[in-house]
């Protein structure tokens, strides 16, 4: 408990405010509040087999309130080749399930430190682990 009040209290004085460009939702949908199993991005088929996909856990630098973890989900559902995704703010990581053929964990660091979180601090992937 003690550990979730202290990240509250850091997102508050580092600005963050659970706000992103890069993560609006589009008009008509309603923010979702969970981080799990996101939806199978427009346009993406969830045709990959389960041994096609692979999977990957990503540890960002920066993910410190829901708001974060919510952000760097909605980047990451809407890469292409993104089968599901998984973020956990407490252990500050993203669990992504994709599609190699479509994308690759590179791609995905790239969106998500390429997320618009002025004025809070700009996530940095420290650490990137596959496996099938």
């Amino acid at each position: 408990m003690r550990a979730l009040a202290a990240a509250l209290l850091l997102g508050s004085m580092l600005g963050c405010d659970g706000s992103s460009r890069a993560a609006a939702p589009a008009s008509g949908e309603a923010a979702q509040p969970s981080t799990k199993a996101a939806p199978v991005p427009n346009g993406a088929s969830n045709s990959a087999t389960s041994s096609e996909v692979q999977r990957a856990t990503l540890t960002i630098e920066g993910m410190v309130c829901q708001g974060c973890a919510e952000a760097a989900k909605q980047t990451l559902s809407r890469i292409d080749g993104v089968v599901s995704v998984e973020t956990d703010f407490q252990a500050g990581t993203a669990m992504v399930a994709f599609d190699p053929s479509k994308t690759n964990v590179d791609a995905l660091a790239a969106a998500i430190e390429g997320v618009d979180r002025d004025p809070a601090p700009a996530f940095r992937v420290t650490a990137r682990t596959e496996r099938q």
